[in-house]
């Protein structure tokens, strides 16, 4: 396609050419009353014509040129939040660097005791935000919500994008039940949020105290039926879990 489009543009150009050479020659009476010849005002609208489809294939390869920078950009700026381990929507910490975090974290819990807690969270209607309102909404909503948990969490916590609307809350060295308190005050931070349509948004929560016996497998199995719980129950609700 591009090199059909420098071709046309380089026969445009010659056709011009020619045009410009042969309008001098163009000027030559038609008959003896002296009338001229109507070749000038053709050549003059070929011309034109000309021109309008130079425009015309320079205005396509420049979209086309656009469309490709911008989805080069795009693609950069995927590699990079994946490099960093974010979340290129939301700013989170992807659930990839989630997996080596947890991993670490229980180690520690087994090896030396640390005290861990999770909390993971849950956009209520999410689904019925991108079908009623458009995934762009859906997008705004997860967007503007994890700005606001990531700016009310400790500098030692950790907020992770599990999927879809689905979050992760690391939460060292601190039991259960104050985890509990940060996810009541997440839960209502959420819903203060004010959207520029107008809409209101809830979480559903669920908190869960790494035990020494978790795996990843086991943990994450716990906070999700907390978190089927809280949003049976609810939802806009949170969901405590003692360890086993």
């Amino acid at each position: 396609m591009e090199n059909r489009a420098i071709t046309l543009y380089a026969a445009s150009l010659a056709a011009i050419g020619i045009l410009l050479l042969a309008g001098p020659f163009a000027l030559v009476p038609t008959d003896a009353v002296g009338g001229e010849s109507s070749l000038p005002l053709l050549l003059a609208l070929l011309g034109g014509a000309l021109l309008l489809g130079q425009a015309v294939v320079v205005y396509s390869g420049i979209r086309r040129a656009a469309a490709a920078r911008q989805q080069e950009t795009e693609e950069l700026r995927r590699r990079l939040a994946e490099l960093s381990g974010r979340d290129e929507l939301t700013g989170a910490f992807t659930r990839t660097m989630l997996e080596s975090v947890l991993a670490r974290e229980l180690e520690s819990v087994r090896r030396y005791g640390v005290v861990t807690s999770c909390i993971m969270l849950d956009v209520d209607g999410l689904g019925r935000i991108n079908r009623e309102r458009g995934f762009r909404a859906g997008d705004q909503v997860l967007r503007t919500l994890g700005e606001a948990l990531a700016a009310n969490l400790r500098s030692t916590d950790s907020l992770f994008r599990w999927q879809g609307g689905r979050f992760m809350v690391l939460v060292p060295h601190v039991r259960v039940d104050l985890a509990a308190h940060l996810a009541e005050k997440l839960r209502r931070l959420a819903e203060r949020l004010a959207f520029a349509d107008g809409q209101r948004i809830t979480i559903s929560l669920s908190v869960a105290e790494v035990a020494a016996a978790d795996t990843q497998e086991s943990l994450v199995e716990r906070l999700r039926s907390g978190l089927d719980k809280a949003k049976a129950a609810g939802p806009n609700r949170l969901e405590v879990l003692r360890c086993p």
